[in-house]
């Protein structure tokens, strides 16, 4: 589950293989999106500005879906194993995944291109999330242990 920025839109995904929109201010349904044939979809998030949808999914594939529309922008594939959670950088430059390979992926937003895999938890990858300012990502693991990781893009030393 995760709410919009605005504050007036829910978005569920259930057992199965769908998202679901939901309006607060009229409690109806907004879209219903079936997003994987190989369900189930673990976690759904907004983009910071409340455009895109992001689900991490069980077929190992994590989909950028239009909030809107509901139709697909993008797939990001590059996980041996499922999806179990996907976060927004606060930015919304970045997208971040937790697989149950045992490695968290780092997404450029715009181009969909794998630009950091971070390997170091010893099970499953179950949930993550970027700090306030965008650098720092946590990462929390069936291995019983969170990690700090420094999630900066590659080439953010260059700019300074």
């Amino acid at each position: 589950l995760a709410f919009n920025h605005a504050g007036n839109q829910l978005v569920s995904c259930t057992s199965g293989r769908q998202v679901t929109s939901w309006s607060l201010d009229s409690r109806s349904r907004l879209l219903s999106i079936d997003v994987t044939e190989k369900g189930p979809v673990h976690s759904v998030s907004f983009s910071p500005d409340d455009r895109q949808i992001i689900a991490a999914c069980n077929d190992g594939m994590v989909r950028v879906l239009d909030s809107k529309k509901g139709n697909l922008l993008t797939t990001l594939q590059g996980h041996s194993g499922p999806v179990l959670d996907a976060c927004w950088s606060p930015a919304g430059d970045r997208i971040a995944s937790a697989g149950a390979d045992n490695t968290i992926r780092i997404w450029d937003a715009v181009t969909g291109r794998d630009i950091l895999t971070l390997s170091g938890h010893d099970r499953q990858v179950t949930t993550v999330c970027f700090g306030p300012e965008g650098y720092l990502l946590a990462s929390g693991s069936y291995d019983a242990t969170v990690r700090l990781w420094d999630a900066r893009p590659l080439d953010a030393e260059e700019k300074k």
